[in-house]
């Protein structure tokens, strides 16, 4: 059975730990590596959505989505500048994809994050 593949701007279920390495959870993430980046280095790169969007509102390097529901959220989120690197086998389900309204802004705010 051929591995799904997954594109970026897609809302996948993924495992992450928190910073601490103390523990973690399933959650969903924002893919927004390109395709050059996934055949290159075999994983893709991520970004954590939360819905703590109090602790987050303010914050120039994130994201309040406006389209949540289309991205297979069940609540108000936010996309943050917190970024993981996953494997393909890691990788949960497709919850949803961001509008392209969405997808531009969390573009705008990593290259505030990364200084890029």
């Amino acid at each position: 059975m051929p591995k799904r593949k997954y594109r970026r701007g897609e809302v996948i279920l993924v495992p992450f730990t928190s910073s601490d390495f103390s523990g973690g959870k399933t959650r969903p993430a924002l893919i927004i590596s390109t395709p050059a980046f996934t055949a290159c280095e075999g994983d893709y790169l991520l970004a954590a959505i939360t819905g703590q969007v109090a602790a987050h509102t303010g914050h120039p390097t994130c994201h309040e989505l406006q389209d949540w529901q289309a991205a297979g959220l069940a609540i108000t989120s936010v996309v943050t500048s917190h970024l993981i690197t996953l494997s393909t086998s890691s990788m949960g389900v497709k919850a949803g994809k961001l509008s392209a309204r969405d997808m531009a802004e969390v573009k705008a705010r990593l290259r505030q994050a990364l200084g890029i």
